[in-house]
């Protein structure tokens, strides 16, 4: 049941607008009909629970049925992860704010959430700046690192202003962080933004963690963030020996 409910996700929210541009782009790449790729992308989502980003990225235009089985596509993907989870406990990691909340005492670094350009809400936010040189601005209903900004303080004239400048154009709660200063040997693979390691681990029935992979997240092209879906690079750690072990790729 989960596959077709997640299948059932994907046509009610699907970018269609992107899908298109995605037939396109494969249509240059492969030289097939726009009509034929379409109809096989839909194909593959119904048969295999591949998006159009997976039938892009891993070249599915090239490959045979038998060659397609051995993917872990996002909906295989998708059915693992409620397998290995539970789903009521998906919002305090969806949601930055309950995150922060709950990890409050780990974090190690202050934060605020602002909802609108009340007096009460900039009484908080210019307490929040006391001392601050740099603040990372995070809209609440953003993932992959969309919207995500670095602002130096020192480059507004007045509190008020860093405070209109960040509600401006923004509807919904904003998340305000201050900046991590991370290790300088990770700063030195990449400066701009914090670098992070993405380690993937898996319960077994007593309970003990097992580190199923481990990664190397950075930055882009002056990007403040790591996310690959926001042109980050990626690389493969080997677990053993605490090293990067292959090569670094970005989403395209």
């Amino acid at each position: 049941m989960s596959r077709i409910s997640y299948i059932i996700r994907c046509i009610a929210g699907m970018d269609y607008a992107n899908l298109f541009r995605t037939v396109g782009r494969v249509h240059k790449k492969s030289g097939k009909g726009r009509i034929a790729l379409a109809v096989d992308i839909v194909r593959c989502g119904l048969k295999y629970g591949a998006g159009y980003t997976d039938y892009e990225l891993n070249a599915w235009y090239d490959l045979n049925a038998e060659q397609r089985k051995t993917y872990i596509t996002r909906g295989i993907n998708n059915s693992i992860i409620e397998k290995c989870n539970d789903p009521a406990s998906y919002h305090l990691f969806n949601n930055k704010d309950e995150f922060n909340e709950i990890f409050d005492d780990c974090l190690d670094r202050r934060w605020i959430k602002i909802s609108d350009p009340s007096p009460e809400e900039f009484n908080r936010f210019e307490k929040f700046l006391d001392g601050l040189k740099y603040i990372i601005i995070k809209p609440l209903d953003e993932c992959c690192g969309r919207g995500v900004e670095k602002l130096c303080v020192d480059d507004f004239s007045s509190a008020q202003e860093l405070f209109d400048r960040i509600l401006h154009s923004r509807t919904g709660e904003i998340l305000i962080e201050e900046c991590i200063v991370q290790n300088p040997e990770m700063s030195r693979i990449y400066p701009c933004s914090v670098n992070t390691l993405r380690i993937v681990t898996l319960l077994d029935d007593c309970g003990d963690p097992h580190i199923i992979y481990a990664v190397m997240r950075m930055g882009n092209n002056g990007s403040v963030v790591d996310n690959l879906n926001a042109g980050g690079i990626t690389a493969p750690i080997d677990v053993e020996k605490g090293l990067i072990s292959g090569v670094g790729f970005e989403k395209k």
